[in-house]
């Protein structure tokens, strides 16, 4: 099974909160457990530190264990995600949503490539800011907000998540010139063929916010137009349409007013 970028954070955030002592952490730790070979030959305990083992145990359960690898030690994660082709070695740069952040807390400013202590799951990136889901941070599954750059960062790992709605790989933006375009999607989605409702919203995952803004604005030509272009904007910000050719296919016509509008800022 190969899943999405969608598949792995809704399967993260069905964990926020969950606590270390819990019955639900204990349930994380026993499944990492129960998938053999263990990595080192070693069973995680309840008292051991566990961000890995989440992102290990959220591959498990959303199918994405050949995309991401098991591990429960962030710096061997690493050299996992070496082989598989998928690491980037820059903390500088703005990820995409599926991406696997890693952190060093020894150093403080980029380039930072020294030893990695944990890890999470980028679940947005827009504006400068990063929103990344952690297990054990502060104890728990929560959110972490810091900056793009920050010198904490020690690389991040870029999964060859399918795309929504699509086939391929290529990381978890659905930028891919394979794809149909988002006209193409909506023709579709308004004839029935993606479902109505959530079952639209989960058939084209983070595809589904422009798809949805251009059949609202061919319902509503005029008085949508404006909105539309933002949502598109917004959208290929955080790097879902990718760059260059993928994007103007994904885009299609609606890729010159959202390119314009990011040129001027």
């Amino acid at each position: 099974m190969t899943a999405t970028a969608t598949n792995v954070l809704d399967t993260a955030r069905k964990y926020m909160g969950v606590t270390t002592g819990s019955a639900q952490h204990r349930a994380i730790i026993d499944k990492y457990n129960s998938v053999k070979p263990l990595p080192q030959g070693y069973a995680v305990g309840y008292h051991d530190d566990w961000c890995d083992t989440f992102i290990s145990f959220v591959a498990i359960t959303a199918g994405a264990t050949d995309l991401i690898g098991r591990e429960c030690g962030v710096e061997r994660h690493i050299a996992i995600f070496k082989k598989l082709g998928i690491w980037i070695e820059d903390g500088t740069i703005t990820p995409k949503p599926g991406d696997i952040i890693t952190y060093n807390w020894d150093k403080s400013k980029q380039p930072n490539d020294d030893w990695a202590d944990h890890i999470g799951f980028v679940e947005k990136a827009e504006a400068g800011t990063i929103t990344v889901i952690e297990g054990n941070y502060g104890g728990q599954v929560k959110r972490r907000t810091i900056s793009t750059g920050w010198g904490y960062i020690r690389g991040y790992a870029r999964p060859k998540y399918v795309a929504s709605g699509g086939s391929g790989s290529g990381g978890s933006s659905a930028g891919t010139s394979k794809l149909p375009s988002l006209e193409k999607l909506a023709t579709d989605a308004a004839a029935g063929k993606y479902g109505n409702g959530k079952d639209r919203e989960k058939n084209l995952g983070h595809l589904f916010p422009g798809v949805q803004a251009i059949i609202n604005h061919r319902t509503n030509p005029d008085g949508l137009a404006a909105k539309t272009v933002d949502i598109l904007v917004k959208q290929t910000l955080t790097g879902v349409y990718g760059n260059g050719a993928d994007r103007k296919a994904l885009l299609g016509t609606y890729w010159q007013p959202v390119q314009d509008k990011i040129n001027k800022g």
